[in-house]
Protein backbone atom coordinates (compact mmCIF):
# COMPACT_ATOMS: atom_id res chain seq x y z
CA UNK A 1 0.00 0.00 0.00
CA UNK A 2 1.21 3.55 -0.77
CA UNK A 3 1.74 6.01 1.78
CA UNK A 4 0.07 9.17 1.64
CA UNK A 5 0.57 12.18 3.67
CA UNK A 6 -1.67 14.93 4.28
CA UNK A 7 -1.37 16.62 1.59
CA UNK A 8 -2.39 13.94 -1.20
CA UNK A 9 2.07 13.28 -1.29
CA UNK A 10 2.87 9.73 -2.10
CA UNK A 11 6.66 8.96 0.18
CA UNK A 12 8.32 8.58 -3.57
CA UNK A 13 6.84 12.45 -4.29
CA UNK A 14 7.85 13.55 -0.54
CA UNK A 15 11.49 11.72 -0.46
CA UNK A 16 12.06 13.02 -4.48
CA UNK A 17 11.13 16.81 -3.97
CA UNK A 18 12.85 17.48 -0.41
CA UNK A 19 16.01 15.39 -2.64
CA UNK A 20 16.15 18.45 -5.34
CA UNK A 21 15.23 20.71 -2.74
CA UNK A 22 18.41 19.77 -0.62
CA UNK A 23 20.84 19.65 -3.88
CA UNK A 24 19.55 23.00 -4.85
CA UNK A 25 20.56 24.08 -1.19
CA UNK A 26 23.93 22.35 -1.87
CA UNK A 27 25.33 23.41 -5.45
CA UNK A 28 28.46 20.91 -4.05
CA UNK A 29 26.68 18.03 -3.98
CA UNK A 30 25.76 15.43 -1.09
CA UNK A 31 27.84 12.01 -0.53
CA UNK A 32 24.81 9.25 -0.32
CA UNK A 33 25.19 9.10 3.52
CA UNK A 34 24.50 13.10 3.69
CA UNK A 35 21.49 12.63 1.50
CA UNK A 36 20.17 9.90 3.53
CA UNK A 37 20.39 10.95 7.08
CA UNK A 38 19.17 14.30 6.28
CA UNK A 39 15.99 12.82 4.18
CA UNK A 40 15.78 10.35 7.48
CA UNK A 41 16.11 13.85 9.59
CA UNK A 42 13.33 15.32 7.33
CA UNK A 43 10.68 12.17 7.30
CA UNK A 44 11.49 10.13 10.24
CA UNK A 45 8.03 8.26 9.93
CA UNK A 46 9.39 6.78 6.55
CA UNK A 47 12.21 3.39 7.26
CA UNK A 48 15.20 4.26 6.33
CA UNK A 49 15.26 1.28 3.69
CA UNK A 50 12.52 2.43 1.69
CA UNK A 51 14.20 5.92 1.63
CA UNK A 52 17.49 3.78 0.58
CA UNK A 53 15.40 2.58 -2.30
CA UNK A 54 13.27 5.75 -3.44
CA UNK A 55 16.76 7.51 -3.69
CA UNK A 56 18.17 5.01 -6.15
CA UNK A 57 15.27 4.99 -8.12
CA UNK A 58 14.81 9.13 -8.26
CA UNK A 59 18.26 8.96 -8.88
CA UNK A 60 18.64 6.26 -12.08
CA UNK A 61 15.19 7.53 -13.48
CA UNK A 62 14.77 11.33 -12.81
CA UNK A 63 16.88 13.70 -15.39
CA UNK A 64 17.09 16.37 -13.13
CA UNK A 65 19.39 14.44 -10.89
CA UNK A 66 23.27 13.22 -11.16
CA UNK A 67 25.18 10.88 -9.14
CA UNK A 68 28.91 10.43 -10.08
CA UNK A 69 31.50 8.97 -7.67
CA UNK A 70 29.26 8.99 -4.62
CA UNK A 71 28.30 12.33 -5.10
CA UNK A 72 24.55 13.77 -6.17
CA UNK A 73 24.23 17.00 -7.96
CA UNK A 74 21.70 18.38 -9.68
CA UNK A 75 22.42 17.81 -13.23
CA UNK A 76 22.76 21.69 -14.10
CA UNK A 77 24.81 22.10 -11.26
CA UNK A 78 26.83 18.96 -12.07
CA UNK A 79 27.74 20.07 -15.51
CA UNK A 80 28.51 23.86 -14.46
CA UNK A 81 31.71 24.79 -16.20
CA UNK A 82 34.70 25.96 -14.43
CA UNK A 83 34.73 29.97 -14.44
CA UNK A 84 37.53 31.35 -16.46
CA UNK A 85 39.92 32.82 -14.52
CA UNK A 86 38.77 31.00 -11.64
CA UNK A 87 41.44 31.64 -8.61
CA UNK A 88 40.18 28.58 -6.96
CA UNK A 89 42.97 25.83 -6.12
CA UNK A 90 42.40 22.32 -5.61
CA UNK A 91 42.48 21.25 -2.18
CA UNK A 92 45.71 19.07 -0.80
CA UNK A 93 45.22 17.08 1.89
CA UNK A 94 48.17 16.98 4.13
CA UNK A 95 49.47 13.41 5.14
CA UNK A 96 48.35 12.97 8.03
CA UNK A 97 44.86 13.21 6.94
CA UNK A 98 45.53 10.82 4.66
CA UNK A 99 47.05 8.39 6.98
CA UNK A 100 44.19 8.73 9.17
CA UNK A 101 41.81 8.12 6.51
CA UNK A 102 43.71 4.87 5.93
CA UNK A 103 43.78 4.16 9.34
CA UNK A 104 40.07 4.41 9.01
CA UNK A 105 39.50 2.15 6.03
CA UNK A 106 41.63 -0.56 8.00
CA UNK A 107 39.99 -0.97 10.90
CA UNK A 108 36.55 0.63 9.11
CA UNK A 109 35.96 -1.84 6.27
CA UNK A 110 32.20 -1.70 5.91
CA UNK A 111 32.60 1.65 5.18
CA UNK A 112 33.48 0.39 1.13
CA UNK A 113 30.21 -1.60 1.22
CA UNK A 114 27.53 1.38 0.97
CA UNK A 115 29.36 2.31 -1.79
CA UNK A 116 30.12 -0.25 -3.81
CA UNK A 117 26.51 -1.32 -3.66
CA UNK A 118 25.09 1.83 -5.18
CA UNK A 119 28.37 1.49 -7.86
CA UNK A 120 26.91 -1.81 -8.88
CA UNK A 121 23.00 -0.24 -9.21
CA UNK A 122 24.57 3.08 -11.38
CA UNK A 123 27.94 3.35 -13.18
CA UNK A 124 28.16 -0.49 -13.84
CA UNK A 125 24.47 -1.69 -13.82
CA UNK A 126 25.60 -4.92 -13.01
CA UNK A 127 22.47 -5.25 -10.85
CA UNK A 128 19.58 -3.03 -10.07
CA UNK A 129 19.08 -4.12 -6.49
CA UNK A 130 21.95 -4.00 -4.23
CA UNK A 131 22.66 -3.52 -0.23
CA UNK A 132 25.20 -4.25 2.12
CA UNK A 133 24.44 -7.50 3.73
CA UNK A 134 25.12 -6.41 7.47
CA UNK A 135 22.78 -7.92 9.48
CA UNK A 136 22.13 -11.30 8.58
CA UNK A 137 24.19 -13.21 11.71
CA UNK A 138 22.60 -16.74 11.51
CA UNK A 139 25.38 -18.15 9.50
CA UNK A 140 29.28 -18.63 10.21
CA UNK A 141 30.78 -15.11 8.42
CA UNK A 142 32.43 -16.79 6.01
CA UNK A 143 29.61 -17.92 4.24
CA UNK A 144 27.78 -13.86 4.31
CA UNK A 145 28.76 -11.91 0.99
CA UNK A 146 29.74 -8.30 2.48
CA UNK A 147 27.08 -7.20 -0.39
CA UNK A 148 24.26 -8.95 -2.43
CA UNK A 149 22.30 -7.67 -5.64
CA UNK A 150 19.37 -8.50 -8.09
CA UNK A 151 19.54 -8.71 -11.66
CA UNK A 152 16.14 -8.71 -12.92
CA UNK A 153 14.80 -8.53 -16.90
CA UNK A 154 12.67 -5.36 -17.58
CA UNK A 155 9.40 -5.07 -18.76
CA UNK A 156 9.53 -4.37 -22.01
CA UNK A 157 12.70 -6.88 -23.11
CA UNK A 158 11.92 -9.11 -25.57
CA UNK A 159 14.77 -11.13 -25.05
CA UNK A 160 16.55 -11.75 -21.47
CA UNK A 161 17.71 -13.73 -19.14
CA UNK A 162 16.51 -15.28 -16.17
CA UNK A 163 16.74 -13.70 -12.59
CA UNK A 164 20.13 -13.50 -11.17
CA UNK A 165 21.67 -13.64 -7.18
CA UNK A 166 24.60 -11.85 -7.42
CA UNK A 167 27.26 -11.77 -4.66
CA UNK A 168 29.99 -10.08 -3.47
CA UNK A 169 33.24 -10.31 -0.74
CA UNK A 170 35.72 -6.74 -0.30
CA UNK A 171 38.72 -7.01 1.42
CA UNK A 172 40.37 -3.76 1.89
CA UNK A 173 44.03 -5.84 3.11
CA UNK A 174 46.53 -5.66 1.59
CA UNK A 175 48.58 -8.47 2.57
CA UNK A 176 48.51 -11.91 0.40
CA UNK A 177 47.64 -14.27 3.10
CA UNK A 178 44.48 -12.46 3.40
CA UNK A 179 43.93 -11.77 -0.19
CA UNK A 180 43.89 -15.10 -0.62
CA UNK A 181 41.61 -15.88 2.16
CA UNK A 182 38.66 -13.84 1.04
CA UNK A 183 39.03 -15.04 -2.50
CA UNK A 184 38.72 -18.43 -0.56
CA UNK A 185 35.21 -16.93 1.04
CA UNK A 186 34.11 -15.19 -2.38
CA UNK A 187 34.83 -18.88 -3.99
CA UNK A 188 32.29 -20.28 -1.50
CA UNK A 189 29.75 -17.74 -2.98
CA UNK A 190 29.47 -19.45 -5.75
CA UNK A 191 27.22 -22.35 -4.06
CA UNK A 192 24.46 -20.25 -3.75
CA UNK A 193 25.28 -17.54 -6.58
CA UNK A 194 24.70 -16.50 -10.04
CA UNK A 195 27.56 -14.82 -10.00
CA UNK A 196 30.38 -13.76 -7.33
CA UNK A 197 32.46 -10.58 -7.29
CA UNK A 198 35.84 -10.26 -5.18
CA UNK A 199 37.05 -6.70 -4.39
CA UNK A 200 40.35 -5.56 -3.73
CA UNK A 201 42.41 -2.63 -3.09
CA UNK A 202 44.57 -1.47 -6.68
CA UNK A 203 47.57 -0.46 -7.51
CA UNK A 204 49.42 2.24 -7.62
CA UNK A 205 49.90 4.31 -10.45
CA UNK A 206 53.12 6.40 -11.09
CA UNK A 207 52.01 9.65 -10.99
CA UNK A 208 48.65 9.11 -8.11
CA UNK A 209 46.72 11.97 -7.02
CA UNK A 210 47.21 13.89 -4.18
CA UNK A 211 43.95 13.10 -2.65
CA UNK A 212 44.48 9.42 -3.01
CA UNK A 213 44.71 7.06 -0.12
CA UNK A 214 48.01 5.18 -0.37
CA UNK A 215 46.38 1.37 -0.06
CA UNK A 216 47.71 -0.16 -2.54
CA UNK A 217 48.41 -4.20 -3.55
CA UNK A 218 52.10 -5.35 -5.33
CA UNK A 219 51.02 -5.44 -9.25
CA UNK A 220 52.65 -9.29 -8.77
CA UNK A 221 49.81 -10.37 -6.38
CA UNK A 222 47.44 -8.74 -8.81
CA UNK A 223 48.04 -10.59 -11.72
CA UNK A 224 48.38 -13.32 -9.47
CA UNK A 225 44.84 -12.93 -8.42
CA UNK A 226 43.73 -11.92 -12.08
CA UNK A 227 44.26 -15.41 -13.44
CA UNK A 228 42.97 -17.24 -10.53
CA UNK A 229 39.30 -15.14 -10.66
CA UNK A 230 39.64 -16.06 -14.49
CA UNK A 231 40.37 -19.96 -13.52
CA UNK A 232 37.51 -19.22 -10.96
CA UNK A 233 34.68 -17.88 -12.64
CA UNK A 234 35.22 -14.98 -10.32
CA UNK A 235 34.84 -11.26 -11.32
CA UNK A 236 37.57 -9.04 -10.14
CA UNK A 237 37.08 -5.62 -9.35
CA UNK A 238 39.84 -3.29 -7.62
CA UNK A 239 38.85 0.39 -5.96
CA UNK A 240 41.06 3.21 -5.27
CA UNK A 241 40.20 5.37 -2.45
CA UNK A 242 40.10 9.56 -2.07
CA UNK A 243 39.12 12.22 0.24
CA UNK A 244 38.16 15.29 -0.35
CA UNK A 245 38.86 17.87 1.91
CA UNK A 246 42.04 18.89 4.12
CA UNK A 247 41.24 16.81 6.66
CA UNK A 248 40.20 13.48 7.76
CA UNK A 249 36.35 12.88 7.74
CA UNK A 250 34.84 9.77 6.78
CA UNK A 251 31.88 11.40 4.84
CA UNK A 252 34.20 12.64 2.52
CA UNK A 253 36.30 8.96 1.77
CA UNK A 254 35.59 8.34 -2.31
CA UNK A 255 35.81 5.02 -3.90
CA UNK A 256 36.67 4.21 -7.76
CA UNK A 257 36.39 0.87 -8.68
CA UNK A 258 37.37 -0.78 -11.90
CA UNK A 259 36.36 -4.41 -13.34
CA UNK A 260 39.32 -6.42 -14.01
CA UNK A 261 37.81 -9.45 -14.93
CA UNK A 262 34.48 -10.25 -15.37
CA UNK A 263 32.38 -13.09 -13.68
CA UNK A 264 31.26 -16.21 -15.00
CA UNK A 265 27.22 -17.17 -14.88
CA UNK A 266 27.07 -20.09 -12.71
CA UNK A 267 23.95 -22.45 -11.98
CA UNK A 268 23.83 -21.83 -7.88
CA UNK A 269 22.74 -24.41 -6.22
CA UNK A 270 19.16 -23.29 -5.58
CA UNK A 271 18.49 -25.36 -2.19
CA UNK A 272 21.38 -23.78 -0.96
CA UNK A 273 19.91 -20.36 -2.78
CA UNK A 274 16.49 -20.71 -0.87
CA UNK A 275 17.81 -21.69 2.29
CA UNK A 276 20.28 -18.16 2.31
CA UNK A 277 17.39 -16.39 1.34
CA UNK A 278 15.43 -17.19 4.18
CA UNK A 279 17.80 -16.72 6.71
CA UNK A 280 17.64 -13.07 5.41
CA UNK A 281 16.61 -11.10 8.04
CA UNK A 282 13.67 -8.63 6.76
CA UNK A 283 15.67 -5.45 6.87
CA UNK A 284 18.17 -7.37 4.35
CA UNK A 285 15.13 -9.21 2.61
CA UNK A 286 13.23 -5.39 2.11
CA UNK A 287 16.40 -3.62 0.94
CA UNK A 288 16.57 -5.58 -2.02
CA UNK A 289 12.89 -5.71 -2.32
CA UNK A 290 12.21 -2.11 -1.83
CA UNK A 291 14.64 -1.28 -4.62
CA UNK A 292 13.08 -3.07 -6.96
CA UNK A 293 10.77 -0.76 -9.37
CA UNK A 294 7.63 -2.78 -10.52
CA UNK A 295 7.03 -0.51 -13.44
CA UNK A 296 10.21 -1.17 -14.87
CA UNK A 297 11.01 -4.59 -14.18
CA UNK A 298 8.88 -7.83 -14.77
CA UNK A 299 6.80 -8.16 -12.24
CA UNK A 300 6.71 -12.27 -12.41
CA UNK A 301 10.33 -12.37 -11.70
CA UNK A 302 9.99 -9.55 -8.82
CA UNK A 303 7.16 -11.74 -7.76
CA UNK A 304 9.92 -14.85 -7.74
CA UNK A 305 12.10 -13.00 -5.04
CA UNK A 306 9.14 -11.43 -2.75
CA UNK A 307 7.14 -14.79 -2.20
CA UNK A 308 10.33 -16.75 -1.74
CA UNK A 309 9.78 -15.69 2.38
CA UNK A 310 6.56 -14.99 3.62
CA UNK A 311 6.91 -11.90 5.87
CA UNK A 312 4.11 -10.42 7.81
CA UNK A 313 3.05 -7.80 5.56
CA UNK A 314 0.77 -6.30 8.73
Amino acid sequence: MVEESDTGETSKDRILNKTLELLADNTQGLRYSELLNQLSSAYPSIPPNKIQGIIVRCVRTDPRVSASNGIYQLQSTSQTPPVQGSTTQPVVQTTNALQDAADYINSNECIIYAQFADWLMGASSICIAATPLVTTNTQPSNQNPDVIGVWLPKMDDIFTRPMEFISVEIKKDVQWKKLVSGLGQAAAYTLFSHKVYFVIPGTSSEFPPSNEINIYIKPSNLAKLNTICQNLGIGLITFTARLQGDEFNPDYLLFDFKINTNPRLNEPNYEALNRFIRIMTEDDFRALKDQIDENLYNRSSFNQIRHVIEYDEE
